[in-house]
Order: C-alpha cells, then sequence, then structure tokens
C-alpha cells in the first residue's frame, strides 16, 4: 500500500522511509505509517467537512469549545456600570463545587469566597488592575461550597474600550492545590529537619561548653597543684635541705682538725646540696612564683626573665607600663604563663639570641606581645597551628585565654613570630587592687 503523502511544499514524502520512526518495532510502526499516511493524503469529503462544520457552527463556539478544555477555571466580568460576570468555565463546579449559574447570578461571590486571610491583598491587588490596569499575577486561597481550601494562581488582565475605558477583565485560575500541599509538606519537611539540627548544634555547643568547663578546672587544678606543689618544695624539702647544709658545715669544721680528707668529701657534699637547694628553689618557684601572689606580675614576671637569663643567654627586653597595676590573680597568672610559654618556645625553637615582651593596660583590655627575631615559621606549620592550635602548649595557652574571653594571633616570618594576646579586663577591677587569688566569677 502506497503510504506516500503530499507536504505542503508539494513534494511527495513517505514517512516509513523515516529512519527515526523505524527505530521501534519494524512491523507495528509500519502499520502505523501506513494507516497515517493514508489519512493525510486522503482528502475528506464535501459532506463530511460540511458536517463537521455544522457541528461548530460559529467562531464563538469554536473558541468556548477550546476554552473548556483547558484543566483551570476560565473568567470574564464586565465593568460596565459596575461588576458582571459574563462568563465562567464549568470547571469551576468541578473545581469549588458552585453550578456555574450560581456563579453568574452572583457578581460578588468570588470575593465572598476568597479566604478571610487573603481577601485584603486581593483587594489591592484588583484595586490595581482596575485602576492602573497593572496585570494580576497572584495566589490566593478560594473556599470551596463544602469549605475546604483551593489553592488557585491567578492571571488576570483589563481590558480597555477605545476610549481607554474599562470594559472587561478576564483571566484563568489555575488549582495548584496539590502543589501547594507537596510544597507544604516539603516546608514541614525542612522545618523538621532544620529543628533537629538547631537542636543537634545545640546539644554541640553544650558539649563544647562543658569540655571548655572541664578544661578550666583541669588547668584550674593543675595550677593548684603547681601552687601546693612549690609551696612543699619551699617548706618542706627546701628546709631539709637548708638544715643538710648546716650540718654538713659543722662536719666541715671538724673534720679539718683530725681528717682533712674527710672534710675535703664533706665541703663537695656541702657544695651538692647547696646546689640542689637552689635547683629545688627555681623549680619551686617555676611551678608558681610566690612574688606573682605578694608584688604582682611585673616583679614576677621580671624575675623569671632574670633566671630565664642567665640560664639560657637569650637577652629579653620586658616593657610594662605602668597603668598595667595589679589584676585579679588568676588573670595575672594567665599572663604569666603565656609568657613563660612564649619564652620556652623561642628558647628551644626559634634559634633567636633576642626576645621582646611588651604589657599594656587599655580602656577595657589587657594586650600581650611577645616577639622574637628567630628563624619562624613555615606558612603550612603556621596554618596548621592557626587552624587547630597544634602543639599542647599552644592549645593550653588558648584555652586559658578562652576562659577569660581572650584571643591570640600568632603572626611568623623569615623575620621572627609574634604572639599577640588581648584580655577583657572586668569592669569593677582598676589598677591599684591588689590582687586576688580566686577563680574570676566569668571565667567559667
Amino acid at each position: 500500500m502506497d503510504s506516500s503523502y503530499r507536504k505542503t511544499d508539494g513534494k511527495i514524502s513517505d514517512p516509513s522511509t523515516s529512519p527515526e520512526l523505524r527505530a521501534g518495532n519494524p512491523a507495528e510502526v509500519e502499520s502505523l505509517l501506513t494507516a497515517l499516511g493514508k489519512f493525510l493524503r486522503s482528502p475528506r469529503p464535501d459532506e463530511e467537512r460540511r458536517a463537521i462544520t455544522e457541528a461548530i457552527p460559529s467562531i464563538a463556539d469554536r473558541y468556548k469549545v477550546l476554552v473548556e478544555q483547558i484543566p483551570a477555571v476560565v473568567f470574564m466580568a464586565f465593568l460596565d456600570g459596575g461588576v458582571s460576570e459574563a462568563y465562567v468555565s464549568p470547571q469551576v463546579e468541578e473545581v469549588l463545587g458552585f453550578s456555574r449559574d450560581e456563579w453568574l447570578d452572583d457578581p460578588v461571590r468570588w470575593f465572598y469566597q476568597i479566604h478571610p486571610d487573603d481577601r485584603q491583598r486581593w483587594s489591592v491587588d484588583a484595586a490595581e488592575i482596575l485602576l492602573k490596569g497593572n496585570p494580576l499575577r497572584s495566589v490566593y486561597r478560594v473556599i470551596a461550597r463544602d469549605g475546604h481550601v483551593v489553592w488557585f494562581r491567578c492571571e488576570v488582565r483589563l481590558v480597555r474600550r477605545q476610549d481607554g475605558e474599562p470594559w472587561f477583565v478576564h483571566g484563568v485560575g489555575f488549582d495548584i492545590t496539590d502543589l501547594k500541599r507537596a510544597e507544604q509538606a516539603l516546608q514541614g519537611e525542612m522545618a523538621e529537619r532544620e529543628r533537629l539540627q538547631r537542636l543537634e548544634l545545640e546539644r554541640q555547643i553544650k558539649q563544647s561548653e562543658e569540655l571548655r568547663a572541664l578544661s578550666f578546672r583541669l588547668l584550674k587544678a593543675q595550677d593548684d597543684e603547681r601552687r601546693h606543689l612549690a609551696r612543699e618544695l619551699h617548706d618542706s624539702t627546701g628546709q631539709i635541705l637548708a638544715v643538710l647544709a648546716m650540718n654538713l658545715g659543722h662536719i666541715v669544721q671538724a673534720a679539718k682538725q683530725h681528717d682533712p680528707e674527710l672534710a675535703k668529701h664533706a665541703e663537695d657534699a656541702e657544695e651538692l646540696v647547696q646546689q640542689l637547694s637552689e635547683d629545688v628553689r627555681t623549680t619551686s618557684y617555676l611551678l608558681h612564683p610566690p612574688l606573682l601572689d605578694e608584688m604582682g606580675l611585673s616583679s614576677a614576671l621580671s624575675w623569671y626573665i632574670e633566671g630565664l637569663e642567665r640560664r639560657s643567654g637569650l637577652k629579653i627586653e620586658l616593657s610594662i607600663t605602668e597603668d598595667v597595676g595589679r589584676l585579679p590573680g588568676d588573670m595575672e597568672l594567665v599572663i604569666f604563663r603565656l609568657v613563660q610559654e612564649c619564652l620556652t618556645n623561642v628558647h628551644r625553637h626559634s634559634e633567636s639570641k633576642n626576645a621582646a615582651i611588651r604589657i599594656t593596660r587599655g580602656a577595657e583590655s589587657i594586650s600581650v606581645e611577645v616577639k622574637d627575631e628567630g628563624k619562624g615559621m613555615s606558612p603550612e606549620r603556621l596554618t596548621e597551628i592557626q587552624s587547630q592550635g597544634s602543639g599542647v602548649g599552644i592549645r593550653g595557652m588558648c584555652e586559658r585565654l578562652r576562659q577569660f574571653r581572650g584571643d591570640l594571633v600568632i603572626e611568623s616570618g623569615s623575620s621572627g613570630t609574634r604572639i599577640s594576646a588581648a584580655l577583657p579586663v572586668p569592669k569593677d577591677v582598676n589598677s591599684s587592687q591588689p590582687a586576688k587569688t580566686g577563680p574570676l566569677e566569668t571565667a567559667v
């Protein structure tokens, strides 16, 4: 059977030769193409064409058939002498439960069926159409006959007469209830997910705060234990060594008269005891410098730097402005430990021969800066330290400062390293107050 047909350009084409259409089952495709070709190339008889034309006799009826196939509520309302409904598609009954006659008989029904929460917004949008001619594109909720809510996406336009006066409005309302339900369900899922994420974040924050509080208590316990050990070394071990040195001195004096060789050994032992006594005293002061409690930060740091210069060969410059004065005991201890850790790192790692310390007091904070002239740190190592606070000493410094809401900044390059810290000073503390050795109320 010939399945070719005449195209609009007059050429003869056979659809069965199309490679795209022949991609399916060959026999089935061949049958379909044959039927299609016959339909396209076979003209309708005049009688059949007349019957079709008479079934839809006018352009208006044809337009009506077309409109009523649209899966939405199509409507039109005249504006002459008020608002009067001119047309509404039969979908209004399917979607809202009102017959077309009910809708057309009451030109303001639409307004009363608008959800109360959307009515004012609809009124404003309607005024924009009537007064300015602006197209309306919005979403409203409409109450159906049985009381359930239908979501509509509406698009409405104004048509004017030739003299510019409003003539009628026409528009279409798409039922998007299912889409809205899906959207609301998705929003509910997202809200629940956000709620769970918020709870998890709150849990992590609480856990982090608990860990910080535990860390502070551990550091506090460590400082208390250091203070206790320092006191024991000074009061007990130091006293015993002092008595031992005195006894050895008596032995030396007695032995010189009867046994010079024994006196020599006793003198060596006396020197060892004195050296041990000095080491115990230094260790005691490093564990917890008594000058920090008695005289304050400036005296304690001066004593510590003097000893470190003697032991390490470093040349250290200390600058503390007079207005620093006395601070709460725990804060002075934090600053002392910070400087102590920084100088220990300078001595062990920087290969610098010099270091400078500057401590100043501003209106609301204490600033501490320690810098050296050493080899510095590589960019990779500096990034690692800044992001993770690697190293026990640095983590300890950060944790101590965090308890006082302070911050630490580390800068390093080929010309050396600079460590800066800032600690807010409680408002009720002035520079003339003596130090308090108890923990600050704001520390945890």
